[in-house]
C-alpha cells in the first residue's frame, strides 16, 4: 500500500513552526537535537510495551492509548527530521507493507536506533521501520492518524500555554 504522508507532513510542519517561532528558533539548525528527541521517544514507546525487557517475567499489559500517544510522538520527531533537511519535498509517499507477516521486532528496533538518519534514504527506511513496528504492536493506520491529530492538539495547547 502506498501511504500519502502529505497531511501529516503539513500538520507537523505547521506545529513545528509554531514551536520554533515561540522559542525564537526559526533559523536555528536543530537536526542533531531532533534525532536525539526521536530516539528518546522511541525508548519511551518501547517502555510502554516492555517488549525489550527479556529479563522480566511478568510484563504489564500496556494501555493502548499510551502506546498510540508514544508512537505518534516518535512519528512527529521523525517527520521533523525530514522537514529539517527538506527531504519531505522529495518523499511524501511511502510504501507500507500491511501483510501482517512475521517481522523480527528486535531487528526493527535495532535498525531504528542504529540508523544515523543522515540521508533521505535512511529517513525513508526509518519511516518504514517505525510504521512496521507500530503495525506489529497492533496499531492500524486509523489509530495512527487519529492519534497524530490528538498529539497535534496537545502540542498546540502546549504552545499556547507554555511548555
Amino acid at each position: 500500500m502506498v501511504y500519502d504522508l502529505a497531511k501529516i507532513l503539513s500538520v507537523q510542519e505547521e506545529t513545528e513552526g509554531k514551536f520554533r517561532k515561540k522559542l525564537g528558533l526559526e533559523n536555528t539548525v536543530l537536526f542533531d537535537n531532533i534525532i536525539v528527541a526521536f530516539k528518546v521517544e522511541l525508548g519511551e514507546f518501547l517502555n510502554v510495551t516492555e517488549m525489550h525487557k527479556y529479563w522480566k517475567e511478568n510484563k504489564r499489559l500496556y494501555d493502548r492509548k499510551d502506546l498510540i500517544d508514544e508512537f505518534c510522538d516518535c512519528l512527529a520527531f521523525l517527520i521533523n527530521i525530514g522537514l529539517e533537511k527538506g527531504w519531505h519535498r522529495f518523499t511524501n509517499k511511502i510504501h507500507l507493507d500491511l501483510d501482517n507477516g512475521f517481522y523480527d521486532l528486535d531487528h526493527i528496533i535495532s535498525d531504528l536506533f542504529n540508523n544515523d538518519l543522515h540521508s533521505s534514504g535512511q529517513w525513508v527506511n526509518a519511516l518504514h521501520d517505525l510504521f512496521r513496528l507500530g503495525f506489529e504492536c497492533g496499531l492500524e493506520l486509523k489509530d495512527i492518524e487519529e492519534g497524530f491529530e490528538l498529539v497535534t492538539l496537545k502540542n498546540n495547547r502546549r504552545i499556547k500555554g507554555g511548555y
